[in-house]
């Protein structure tokens, strides 16, 4: 039924929802599409970064972005999920978005300035606190052009989150491997990945200009303090996980391990792609599950097992293969100058598991408006 439909017409089917598989399947295409791409060229270029760089000065790099990284948290503070799981019972949409896009422009403010302020606490080189601030600014982009990913997602239309996705992804490519063969130093990858997200940034601000999508300014403190109270458990477990993800490179970094970053960061890379297959499930599956949450509870169980299953196989699959050949990778990809990176990437590996396996437990909390307790978890 479904094949019949994509033949018939291709182009109803890939841009327009009209049912809930069909719509399922069109945002896990888009999404999947843009991932895919996404995270490929970001990964060949970020293996040839760490080639022709080295581990001391691919450590540099990794430092500075474990640090901004780690302040993201206060750009977002959960609210998108929030927002995305109350669009379709919310009669005024549009005001709310408004209010969403004036109030990620402040958080973005503040994230900036916290970034200024403790950067020359983190360390004494000039050198790394230069591209710190760089992609300080790249984060200022990428938080700009995830608000609008915000609205993409709450109407359901992927297709429009993985175009600009894709034309960040091969722009940074683009910029970024010019720098490398170029001009190979860590500042200077900054710079790439910089002038990339202001592009895109400001080809999503023309699209929505010529497309005459709702766009506009608002400061109602009653909403702003709505989506705050809603969101604040999303907002610690976020930041919970910044303090996960990314205090292991900062620490090292601080105490001026530059090398041992490099080793590190090279075995999270391929963490990173791993992840791919969750993070696409997961969005794809996330506003099907508050729909049927909201109109069926036998529809939403049925749902919610597929995306446990589907999961619970990845999981294992992931950790038994990576395990196997997780030597092999570092030394086809990196080189033997990395293979340090081989113990870490096995220890990641377990991590990556156990992480696939627990995801649809907590997007359940969320569904179930039980932030605090995933919080607290």
């Amino acid at each position: 039924m479904i094949i019949k439909e994509i033949i018939s017409n291709p182009q109803k089917f890939f841009f327009e929802n009209f049912g809930l598989k069909q719509t399922i399947l069109k945002n896990t295409f888009w999404l999947t599409l843009a991932e895919i791409i996404t995270r490929f060229l970001k990964f060949i270029l970020i293996v040839y970064v760490a080639r022709i760089f080295g581990a001391t000065e691919y450590g540099k790099f990794n430092f500075a972005l474990a640090f901004v990284s780690f302040f993201a948290i206060f750009s977002d503070l959960g609210i998108p999920q929030i927002f995305v799981r109350d669009y379709g019972n919310n009669e005024k949409r549009d005001e709310d978005f408004y209010n969403l896009f004036s109030l990620r422009i402040f958080l973005i403010v503040i994230t900036i300035f916290l970034i200024l302020i403790i950067a020359p606490l983190i360390t004494d080189d000039i050198y790394i606190r230069k591209i710190m601030i760089l992609l300080a600014a790249f984060s200022l982009f990428n938080s700009f052009s995830g608000t609008f990913f915000t609205l993409f997602q709450a109407k359901q239309k992927m297709e429009y989150q993985a175009f600009f996705q894709i034309m960040s992804a091969i722009l940074t490519a683009i910029f970024g491997f010019f720098v490398v063969f170029k001009m190979p130093s860590a500042s200077n990858l900054a710079h790439s990945y910089l002038f990339a997200s202001l592009v895109t940034a400001i080809f999503i601000l023309l699209f929505f200009y010529l497309r005459k999508m709702p766009l506009g300014f608002r400061i109602n403190k009653a909403i702003w303090k709505k989506y705050m109270i809603l969101s604040w458990p999303l907002a610690l477990t976020g930041a919970f996980l910044a303090i996960w993800g990314n205090v292991d490179t900062m620490m090292m970094g601080a105490f001026g391990q530059i090398t041992q970053v490099g080793w590190y960061q090279a075995a999270y890379k391929i963490i990173g792609v791993i992840f791919i297959p969750a993070s696409l499930i997961s969005a794809s599956f996330f506003p099907a599950l508050s729909l049927a949450f909201k109109e069926s509870r036998e529809r939403f169980i049925k749902i919610w097992n597929y995306f446990l299953r589907i999961m619970i196989f990845l999981a294992v699959l992931i950790v038994i293969g990576g395990l196997v050949l997780s030597s092999k990778m570092i030394n086809w990809l990196y080189g033997s100058e990395y293979f340090p990176s081989i113990l870490a990437i096995r220890l990641l590996l377990i991590m990556a598991g156990l992480s696939f396996a627990s995801l649809p437990f907590s997007q359940l909390f969320i569904l179930l408006n039980q932030q605090k307790k995933l919080f607290w978890i």
